[in-house]
């Protein structure tokens, strides 16, 4: 957890992510082992190491982008804000998805919350970056982090429905701390957030000449353009964040395969459009939601989608 090595001093890899648990208190590991020596024993032999990468590489690795130690709480900031960042940074690891990576694999420190990849999912931004059309508060975001969805966001879809779902379990208080410090990451004024929300509601007229939009009439505005406000009703488009990533593949996805939750779990719900839609219609379909974002034309949406449709994204 600190060190990132094994019980033989071997190195370990990163996937393993000790490059955010070195930060976690001597009290926290304690309960965490304690926990796991709750747990009924399980007889499993290990599988084998296939990574082609040495040990010894790893620990080149480590010297130039770990760096141990535990959390240190900043000073002029309050306790709740501190809690959240010692949760973010260490065992929710949640840069692990959302910062950038460089070539090697180490998380790019001068770009952190600066949206990342991960399961062929992109992570968006959580600092001033953020594409959220209409910026995160900390109450939106505890709501979010809770139930999957909050007002005016778009719910929960692909690896982040996981997190959602583990986050359940998570203590108010430790959840409002959490909600503090990512929402402390943007840093925009109040009136730069306003503008923002604004111009995401003014955006769906200037898309309507599009060949996506009778596409987009005819499987998706029974129920966006009634809102959430109405039963049956969802998030409308232009305030959905996925509009506005600089891939069209996590919007690709969620339409190909829908959103459902868990077995046995209440949550939100998605048909989904795989044996409804062709492929150049789905990229029409992506070309005009993108047009509602007022972000540029992504590039290439075609070859996206086919990549999706073979399934070798």
């Amino acid at each position: 957890m600190r060190e990132g090595v094994d019980q033989e001093g071997r190195h370990l890899y990163p996937a393993f992510p000790y490059d955010h648990f070195t930060k976690v208190s001597d009290a926290d590991i304690d309960a965490l082992y304690a926990f796991i020596m709750t747990r009924e024993p399980v007889r499993q032999e290990n599988r084998r190491n296939s990574v082609p990468i040495p040990r010894a590489f790893v620990g080149v690795w480590k010297s130039r982008y770990f760096h141990p130690g535990e959390y240190q709480a900043e000073p002029g900031r309050s306790a709740q804000w501190n809690r959240g960042a010692y949760l973010v940074q260490g065992l929710g690891h949640c840069g692990a998805c959302h910062t950038p990576r460089n070539k090697l694999g180490a998380e790019r420190r001068d770009a952190a919350f600066a949206g990342g990849e991960v399961d062929d999912w992109h992570a968006p931004a959580l600092n001033s970056a953020s594409p959220s059309p209409v910026p995160w508060t900390v109450d939106t975001l505890q709501a979010y982090l809770r139930h999957g969805v909050a007002d005016l966001h778009a719910v929960t879809a692909g690896p982040m429905q996981e997190v959602v779902h583990d986050l359940s379990q998570v203590a108010d208080e430790d959840l409002r701390a959490i909600a503090t410090y990512i929402a402390s990451l943007d840093t925009r004024s109040d009136e730069q957030r306003a503008r923002a929300r604004g111009a995401a509601l003014d955006r769906a007229a200037k898309a309507k000449a599009m060949h996506g939009n009778p596409i987009y009439d005819g499987s998706c505005a029974d129920c966006h353009n009634r809102g959430r406000g109405e039963q049956g009703g969802a998030l409308e488009l232009p305030l959905g964040t996925v509009l506005s990533l600089p891939t069209p593949r996590n919007l690709a996805l969620i339409i190909r395969e829908g959103i459902v939750p868990p077995d046995g779990e209440r949550g939100a719900w998605m048909p989904a459009f795989a044996g409804m839609l062709t492929d150049g219609q789905l990229t029409d379909l992506l070309i005009y939601l993108r047009a509602l974002s007022g972000q540029p034309a992504w590039p290439d949406v075609a070859r996206e989608v086919r990549h999706i449709s073979r399934g070798d994204r």
